[in-house]
């Protein structure tokens, strides 16, 4: 891998997943090293082959503590609903998360407690890895509805 790649893995291959798989696997800077799947009939199938694009060598597993132990920079976690002590976890092994999950973007529809633990998980973030993360939405309705209050940290160049 060239220097200065980012090495992401893509979390969930619905609507939006499937159609980052291609951008992951064409931009210059990433790398994509794994991919996850919900569904069983995808396990083992080629990244390229579900997002229908060129074969990319990298096969879809459900396995997720394989996919955290991968020492990716990134995950782009695109399930339709939120899996907030995965995602805590990730933070707190120091992997960025990107992510275009409402429930996590607004926080509004978390138990009492998990949201303070994502944000004490992204906060920190910076502290233990020296890098930033982020938070934002990819549809008009998300970015009206995101106040300011969403879980975020400087990002650091």
């Amino acid at each position: 891998m060239p220097p200065g790649k980012y090495r992401v893995v893509q979390w969930a291959t619905g609507n939006v997943g499937r159609r980052a798989i291609p951008a992951l696997l064409e931009h210059p800077e990433l790398d994509l090293v794994g991919l996850w799947v919900h569904s069983a009939d995808k396990v083992g199938r080629d990244a390229g082959d579900i997002a229908a694009c060129e074969p990319s060598g990298i096969r879809a597993t459900d396995d997720v503590e394989a996919l955290v132990a991968l020492q990716q920079d990134c995950v782009l976690y695109t399930p339709l609903s939120l899996d907030d002590d995965l995602v805590t976890g990730m933070l707190r092994r120091g992997i960025n998360v990107v992510t275009t999950c409402a429930g996590f973007l607004t926080g509004t529809n978390l138990e009492p407690g998990r949201r303070e633990a994502i944000e004490e998980a992204a906060l920190t973030l910076p502290e233990r890895t020296g890098q930033g993360s982020k938070i934002t939405g990819t549809d008009e309705y998300w970015r009206r509805s995101v106040d300011g209050t969403v879980v975020t940290s400087p990002l650091t160049s």
